[in-house]
């Protein structure tokens, strides 16, 4: 599980990324199409669960939480969404925060294995007010035990976007043909491919490359 103040390095770190985000899903999927101004906010972070605000009337607030690449692997955790629950302290937390309808919509997502990378990625909306019937299926402890994180099953939420960089092979939209492996590292080795006659192929990366046996047509190693 990463700390808060991992999840602060990897916000930064993704900022332009997932302003990028933010901004196609405002005025894409909110239908907004005046000039607005997305920012992080720090005093809003701590206080308020808000990671990214975009400068409309009325604001809009998004919170961000980013999990490591083995949480995507790992079929049992890819369609789950946590939220810090509770802490020993008793200090208020990010559900507190949820509650209370300080924050409009979540980005939750996953990087690949080199955390270089923002691989997957949904947008969902937390319910205000919170119904009480709404509660984790498991509570669990992070890593260094400063908080309790609840456990929800992502179809607990209205979920307004998702996306996905594994396996997709295809053309990017500047038009570049990009191959992805099912676990969403660089594609480096196409079975199958044949571009000319409209074929895009299965792809994989080193570490999940088949067997000698089972020849790749195409590498891009």
């Amino acid at each position: 599980m990463t700390t808060y103040r991992d999840d602060i390095v990897y916000e930064q770190r993704f900022a332009d990324k997932l302003k990028g985000i933010i901004g196609r899903f405002v005025r894409d999927k909110l239908g907004i199409k005046s000039t607005f101004t997305i920012d992080q906010d720090q005093y809003a972070d701590q206080k308020e669960a808000t990671d990214f605000i975009a400068y409309i009337d009325p604001p809009i607030r998004f919170g961000v939480r980013l999990r490591t690449h083995r949480y995507y692997l790992d079929e049992g955790t890819r369609h789950d969404v946590t939220i810090r629950w509770s802490r020993p302290s008793g200090v208020r937390t990010e559900i507190d925060k949820i509650r209370d309808g300080l924050v409009d919509y979540m980005i939750y997502g996953f990087m690949n294995e080199k955390r270089s990378g923002i691989i997957a990625y949904c947008i969902y909306q937390p319910p205000y007010p919170w119904p009480g019937s709404l509660v984790p299926y498991l509570i669990i402890s992070n890593k260094n035990g400063d908080s309790d994180l609840g456990v929800f099953r992502r179809d607990d939420f209205l979920v307004l976007e998702t996306w996905s960089l594994a396996g997709f092979v295809g053309y990017d939209p500047e038009g570049h043909f990009v191959h992805y492996c099912w676990c969403g590292e660089w594609g480096s080795f196409g079975v199958g491919c044949f571009l000319l006659r409209g074929k895009l192929g299965t792809w994989f990366c080193r570490e999940h490359r088949p067997s000698p046996a089972f020849i790749p047509v195409c590498n891009d190693s």
